[in-house]
């Protein structure tokens, strides 16, 4: 539950987003990051940030795959001055434009290019994803966020990626995330018309549509995503919200994607 300072800022935060001209657009966004309204998207995500992952104005905040910026403009309105933004990526295009666009020095606000393989998204990356180790010392964020990122990796990137966001948060720091959960419930569903039909009768722990070989989209299961973040890795699960894409929670309230908390 929000408190009433904290809602008033987030709704004026996106009433400034979205007022006519103050979005920067790039010319080929849902090419590069998947169709949807950006301005739209960018402000939902924004508020299911505090709502559900805590987030709040003094934070310094790292958005692992923060693509073309479609959370990063709606979040610099909310955030205060002394507080921090990082967006960091695997695609270098995205990072450039990213920071021609909306990096600001004064109010802490740049990208990162990550060279790490991804058979999609950087084929030709420099880094094993077995070998990610993100460019930042320990302890040094507030709040860690993966929104539509785990969707699209494979088990051994999912581990790396828990374990450095671990790593960078700061005690009591939150890791924001969305996935396609697989648990009990969503595979009695599996013979629903899902946008994408994962292959459930692979052994897992990481689900894919039949045919995809380059992680275009990837469940989990849930129990073993559970285990790796709070048994190995340390993790307390502090939020868990069930998304649509799995026809078990149909609300229009729900986001797409499950969302899970995590607090270090």
């Amino acid at each position: 539950m929000l408190d009433g300072a904290h809602n008033d800022r987030l709704e004026a935060a996106i009433a400034k987003y979205q007022s006519a001209g103050t979005a920067v657009l790039p010319e080929d966004f849902n090419a590069r990051i998947g169709d949807g309204d950006y301005v739209a998207i960018g402000a939902e995500f924004l508020r299911l940030l505090v709502a559900h992952g805590g987030l709040t104005p003094t934070a310094h905040v790292l958005d692992i795959g923060c693509g073309l910026g479609r959370v990063a403009q709606p979040l610099k309105y909310f955030l205060d001055d002394g507080a921090r933004y990082t967006g960091l990526d695997v695609v270098a295009a995205n990072i450039d434009w990213c920071q021609q666009q909306l990096a600001d020095a004064a109010r802490g606000i740049d990208f990162v290019h990550l060279d790490v393989a991804h058979p999609l998204y950087n084929p030709a990356g420099q880094i094993a994803s077995d070998e990610t180790v993100l460019p930042f010392e320990d302890g040094c964020f507030d709040f860690v966020m993966m929104v539509s990122v785990f969707t699209h990796l494979p088990a051994d990137m999912t581990a790396r990626y828990l374990a450095e966001a671990r790593r960078v948060l700061r005690a009591g720091g939150r890791l924001f995330a969305t996935f396609f959960l697989i648990n009990p419930e969503s595979r009695a569903a599996a013979d629903k018309d899902y946008r994408y039909p994962f292959d459930l009768s692979t052994a897992g722990p990481v689900f894919t549509p039949p045919g995809d070989q380059v992680f275009g989209a990837a469940a989990v299961e849930e129990d073993w995503l559970t285990d790796l973040a709070c048994v190995v890795n340390g993790f307390k699960r502090v939020t868990r919200q069930p998304g649509h894409w799995s026809q078990i929670a149909k609300a229009p309230e729900r986001p797409y994607q499950d969302i899970l908390v995590f607090e270090a």
